[in-house]
């Protein structure tokens, strides 16, 4: 065999690797997020829109809060560790010190509205939002491994227990809507101990609390983007207080069916963008991309499957009630194709270094959003919330596209020697 075959034998089977990797982190999210759907239309049935709306913004927002206190770090220390410019001591110190920090922050949010208005239910955002915290700031080590095949173990570990715990909750008599945030809770934290489990000691980092340590040092750019993507989640927030709580009951029922369409893409970039952040360029990186990039396609035509059935969907799924929804999840089956083509533009630009220049994109694009959410549901209702989630994501995928050639990766250095991991 001469070389260049070797090679080339080396890289088909890198390809191989990465499209198996890439399967099973589609197919345990798959999974996952068929559980949560679940989880939802069983709640959908049982109260209607007027009591579902206030609940699923209150998730919405804690999962918000979330994004808000992770600004952007997890994405940066899984660049930086698979480029191994970080040590796992240094990410044991940042890690400890931003969950700490959560933990002050939510508990201070769940006290002052129990104080303040202990009517509403927006308190349930702090225990949501920590939960989310933990778990993805504890899968980070996995990722940057590209370890794909444990993250998604960790997080069917995550959907398979809250569906489970929901079950039982519900089998107790305990309020329909008090399992749905109870078993959403719980799922994450099981999670984060499973991915706690299945690190080796060289690779689990040491949770040291230092008083001197800055979580978020260097991710800023990360954290607008991520901050940016999380206030998207402020749409039923919005929708509720412009068009009323069944406006956003009608949204709510329907808008978390769009996410397993994209799960294939999403899949395609956690395991992909480690092995972005280690190539000086996006064209050094597409050969060992290409093949797995293929799933992404599968993604685009699944949108358009389900926006072509969305009367019949939403008609078999949660009912007559709801028929309003229809139009809605064909909305946002059309705008998550934008969506499924701008989670791997933006983080193959962030992986090579163009972090400052996605973050002012995403920005600026859900700002746009949220205003357009507020203007076109008080025009046309939950219909015109779905609208502008569909022009955003288009608006943003031709900027990313843009800008996708011609970027080199500039090296930060955050930990000058790296732990190659073990893995149980």
């Amino acid at each position: 065999m001469t070389v260049s075959e070797s090679r080339r034998s080396r890289r088909q089977k890198k390809q191989r690797g990465l499209f198996t990797q890439t399967l099973m982190l589609a197919a345990g999210t798959g999974l996952g997020q068929v559980i949560v759907a679940v989880m939802y239309i069983w709640t959908a049935r049982s109260v209607g829109p007027e009591e579902l709306g206030p609940t699923v913004a209150a998730i919405g927002i804690g999962t918000t809060l979330a994004g808000f206190l992770d600004f952007g770090s997890n994405n940066l220390w899984v660049r930086e560790s698979a480029a191994s410019r970080m040590n796992s001591r240094t990410l044991g110190h940042r890690l400890t010190a931003k969950l700490a920090v959560g933990f002050l922050a939510l508990s201070c949010w769940c006290f002052g509205l129990q104080a303040f208005a202990p009517e509403s239910m927006l308190w349930i955002a702090g225990p949501i939002g920590w939960s989310v915290l933990v778990s993805q700031s504890f899968a980070v080590p996995l990722r940057a491994a590209a370890r794909l095949d444990l993250v998604a173990i960790s997080m069917l570990t995550d959907r398979v227990v809250a569906g489970g715990v929901f079950v039982i909750f519900n089998m107790l008599s305990l309020s329909t809507v008090f399992a749905l945030w109870g078993s959403l809770t719980i799922g994450p934290i099981a999670a984060s101990v499973m991915s706690r489990w299945v690190l080796g000691r060289t690779l689990r980092p040491r949770l040291r609390l230092s008083f001197r340590t800055n979580p978020w040092n260097k991710s800023g750019y990360y954290g607008l983007s991520s901050a940016a993507v999380s206030a998207q989640s402020l749409d039923l927030s919005i929708m509720s207080m412009v068009g009323g709580p069944a406006a956003a009951g009608l949204y709510g029922a329907v808008n978390r069916w769009t996410q397993p369409m994209s799960l294939l893409a999403g899949a395609f970039t956690t395991s992909a963008a480690p092995l972005v952040a280690r190539h000086d360029s996006w064209a050094a990186a597409w050969p060992h991309l290409r093949r797995s990039a293929s799933l992404v396609l599968v993604a685009v035509f699944m949108c358009v499957s389900v926006a072509i059935f969305a009367d019949p969907i939403v008609g078999l799924l949660v009912g007559a009630e709801y028929r309003g929804s229809g139009n809605i999840l064909r909305i946002l089956a059309l705008g998550t194709i934008g969506a499924v083509l701008n989670q791997p533009l933006a983080a193959f630009l962030q992986a090579l270094g163009r972090d400052r220049a996605v973050s002012v994109i995403t920005m600026t694009g859900v700002a746009v959003q949220l205003l357009l959410v507020a203007f076109l549901t008080w025009q046309a209702g939950a219909a015109g919330a779905a609208l502008a989630y569909c022009v955003l994501q288009l608006v943003i995928l031709m900027l990313l596209a843009i800008m996708i050639r011609g970027t080199r990766t500039p090296r930060i250095i955050i930990g000058r020697h790296s732990s190659r991991a073990a893995i149980r």
